[in-house]
């Protein structure tokens, strides 16, 4: 059974139909003129430091209530010798509520070395995070394969977290929120 207003007349020919002009929504100019954007820096009127503090203030509290923190607690899980670099498999807390993976690559040698944080791509492939940048082991065949094919596919064959450890960088990587583990 029909709840809304009956219709009484054709629509109206001045009713926009869902189009693109420039790769964007019609009605996007529209929006863009609605927006004045308080906290951006040049509309604020404060000073940086003044500025910085309030954004900060602003970014947290749209992020809701963090879970309560907690130990690190790493644990080596596996390690594997790579030739120029060794992997290590570890677990880690990132709060008190959540334990996850993440792999450490470490170059063989006298350090110090250079870090880099080996972050995945989305590429809305969800059942692989860090394996896409360091060459997973001791995981099932299925991931292992998984893991190979994005690679091959997507990197030219090279995980580039172990490229940059057999350079003589240590590397770290871990899934992001809902991907791999």
């Amino acid at each position: 059974e029909r709840t809304g207003p009956a219709r009484t007349a054709a629509p109206s020919a001045e009713v926009e139909t869902f189009a693109f002009k420039d790769l964007l929504p019609v009605f996007s100019e529209r929006m863009i003129d609605r927006l004045d954007f308080p906290m951006a820096y040049a509309n604020s009127g404060m000073a940086f430091p003044e500025w910085r503090e309030a954004a900060r203030a602003r970014l947290l509290a749209s992020l809701g209530t963090p879970p309560p923190r907690g130990a690190f607690d790493p644990l080596v899980i596996g390690e594997e010798d790579r030739g120029t670099h060794t992997a290590y498999k570890l677990a880690i807390n990132v709060n008190a509520w959540e334990r996850v993976k993440a792999y450490l690559l470490v170059p063989k040698g006298e350090g110090p070395f250079p870090a880099v944080l080996a972050l995945h791509d989305h590429g809305a492939h969800f059942t692989i995070g860090k394996e896409k940048v360091v060459r997973p082991f001791d995981e099932p065949e299925a991931r292992l394969a998984d893991a190979a094919e994005w690679v091959e596919t997507y990197y030219g064959g090279r995980w580039f977290g172990d490229a940059l450890a057999a350079r003589g960088y240590v590397v770290f990587a871990t899934d992001m929120l809902y991907w791999g583990d």
